[in-house]
């Protein structure tokens, strides 16, 4: 099925959800630059047509909706329809396994294609209230990972709006409502969601490793939001309790956030330490991407330390994985400084090299990341040098 036959589907359900006939929804659009009459809305539906930002953006009015949850509706649809996936002969707890394992191997896209499939599996067989939760934790928890925050932020709050969630359950999606927030910068609502979870679970009645992804997420949100001492407190935290727990995978995660903070801190020592730690960690459970933001931050203490030949190493190395595994960020920061340790070294021409490189990823990674911002700057001041010597 392809990507806008589904994308459709979810705009029906959407309106239906509504309880909106296609006469009154495509009413709801009028006024709006590009308003969608009743005949396009319904080949919309029927996935026979691809809409406009402005269609989207007056059909999201109408349904109440933020635009980008319709834009990443489309978009993260087109990605699914590459995905092959098949559940035959697969009990619905054998599928949250699958999904799970997916998830945990940061195989997010795989991952997502599974959980969509419980949807329609619902309509032919009985799926336990548990597994259907859990599945639905997932399928946010992949949107969150494929960047599509605002529909991760949607489909969190309806989440909790679930009757009869148990208190981990409710302490895992206000931690997923906590995480899309962060993402979208609206940090006093992250806090907000955190501290909910926070209040649950001093109930007593949560499990173990919620409380620990929750004091990491935490420590994730405070970084996120410029509050590194904040941060590394809450990772240590988070450490401790996902040690205690046996929990060798997440306890490395959180010991490479725990290096952000530390390198924000200044505290470039005490990072290198843990970074040779959960480097060791990452490549014996031979998780690729955690090896890659290993020794990508390993890299930035290093340049940050001087030690320019350990971070061009340590950089390229990363580089190798990024390009592996799909990883424009890290592939983003890692070029950056291997242009700056280019041009520290006098060898302009690499550097350049690094910079035309740096300007195709720049559209894939968070505008607002000091190596963006730093490139943004360079791209500007780069074009007014142009127009100047062109006016002359």
């Amino acid at each position: 099925m392809s990507g806008l036959v589904r994308a459709g589907q979810a705009l029906r359900e959407l309106r239906e959800r509504r309880r909106l006939t296609l006469e009154a929804a495509a009413s709801l659009t009028a006024g709006y630059r590009e308003p969608l009459n009743k005949s396009y809305l319904h080949r919309l539906e029927a996935g026979q047509v691809s809409p406009s930002v402005s269609r989207l953006s007056a059909l999201a009015s109408a349904y109440g909706v933020p635009t980008p949850v319709l834009v990443e509706l489309f978009d993260t649809e087109e990605r699914l329809a590459a995905v092959d996936v098949s559940v035959a002969g697969a009990s619905p707890r054998e599928l949250l396994d699958r999904v799970v394992e997916l998830i945990a191997s940061s195989h997010y896209l795989e991952a997502l294609a599974l959980a969509r499939e419980f949807s329609a599996w619902k309509e032919q067989q009985e799926i336990p209230g548990d597994v259907q939760v859990r599945l639905l934790q997932c399928r946010v928890d992949c949107l969150l990972h494929l960047g599509a925050h605002e529909s991760a932020k949607s489909e969190a709050l309806r989440l909790l709006e679930r009757p009869g969630l148990t208190p981990t359950a409710r302490v895992n999606v206000l931690s997923l409502a906590a995480a899309a927030c962060s993402s979208l910068k609206l940090f006093t609502a992250a806090f907000a969601f955190l501290d909910q979870a926070d209040a649950i679970s001093k109930s007593g009645d949560v499990e173990s490793r919620a409380m620990a992804c929750l004091k990491a997420l935490r420590g994730l949100t405070s970084e996120h939001a410029g509050h590194h001492e904040r941060a590394a407190d809450a990772f240590g935290e988070a450490i401790r309790d996902f040690d205690s727990l046996s929990d060798t995978l997440e306890a490395c995660r959180a010991r490479i956030n725990l290096t952000s903070a530390l390198i924000s801190l200044g505290r470039l020592d005490e990072a290198t330490s843990h970074l040779q730690s959960a480097l060791a960690a990452a490549q014996s459970s031979r998780h690729l991407r955690l090896v890659c933001l290993a020794l990508s931050n390993l890299a930035l203490t290093r340049f940050q330390q001087g030690g320019l030949a350990d971070a061009r190493t340590a950089a390229q190395r990363s580089n190798e994985l990024a390009r592996e595994i799909g990883y424009p960020e890290v592939m983003f920061r890692n070029t950056f400084y291997l242009a700056e340790i280019a041009r520290r070294s006098g060898d302009e021409m690499l550097a350049l090299t690094y910079e035309r490189a740096l300007r195709r990823l720049y559209n894939d990674v968070d505008p607002d990341s000091p190596e963006a911002a730093t490139v943004r700057k360079r791209m500007v001041d780069g074009e007014a040098r142009e127009t100047k010597g062109g006016g002359e």
